[in-house]
């Protein structure tokens, strides 16, 4: 039986076991090599895990999951209702629909589209990987509009792996907003100063110069002073 819990920081949940070979079958997975490596805090390996104490950040409890259920190994985690949001599906479907009248979006399916957002809105700490063309920048834009006009968000950090990619994502973003819309978007990188919008998108090269953790704690940008006011991060690096 592999039993998992959140940690008391709140940050990372401790993997317990009863065999040894559960522990190895989790840990063979997290730190074989693959194409995403690089974009991670530890050397040729997909994500951080501690062997010490093991303990991986809450983030990736999906993909220990998956491990878990592959592997058809027994497990229990009585406090997973907590990285979950109480929201309903068709609230976020119907929601989705309401955005996309009147924009380019509305004569297309966009029901995998829309299963994506719920997805993401209801996962407090979760790792997303979209395919080429698959629709990310709706999703994430869907996404935090939803959070913040739902009342769960104040405010949103969006990272890019380059430059290039936040000013094509929010170049792209106002193409998609209606006529009027008040939701707003700023670039938070070199020669631009942090403005005080909804949703705020930098780069990882320039947010590893602010602040060298963030190149160990991709996904957790909390603890940035500049950003204590921020209460969700989505992050688009892999």
């Amino acid at each position: 039986m592999v039993s998992l819990s959140i940690t008391d920081s709140g940050r990372d949940i401790k993997i317990s076991y009863s065999e040894q070979k559960e522990i190895v079958y989790i840990n063979d997975a997290l730190t074989r090599s693959k194409r995403d490596a690089k974009y991670n805090p530890t050397k040729n390996s997909i994500v951080r895990f501690c062997r010490t104490n093991n303990t991986i950040p809450i983030a990736l409890f999906q993909t220990v999951k998956t491990i878990i259920q592959d592997n058809k190994l027994e497990y229990e985690f009585l406090e997973e209702h907590k990285l979950y949001r109480d929201i309903k599906k068709e609230d976020v479907i119907s929601w989705c629909k309401n955005e996309v009248i009147g924009t380019e979006y509305a004569d297309f399916d966009m029901m995998d589209t829309f299963d994506t957002v719920y997805e993401m809105v209801r996962n407090k700490h979760a790792r997303f990987i979209l395919s080429t063309s698959y629709g990310k920048t709706i999703s994430l834009y869907l996404a935090t509009k939803y959070l913040i006009d739902n009342g769960h968000e104040e405010r949103i950090l969006i990272i890019t792996p380059k430059p290039q990619l936040s000013s094509q994502f929010i170049g792209e973003v106002l193409g998609m907003q209606k006529s009027g819309e008040n939701f707003k978007y700023s670039a938070w990188q070199s020669k631009t100063k942090q403005k005080n919008t909804q949703v705020v998108v930098t780069n990882f090269q320039f947010a590893v110069n602010i602040s060298p953790e963030i190149s160990k704690l991709v996904i957790r940008l909390s603890f940035l002073k500049s950003f204590k006011n921020f209460f969700f991060a989505l992050s688009s690096l892999l």
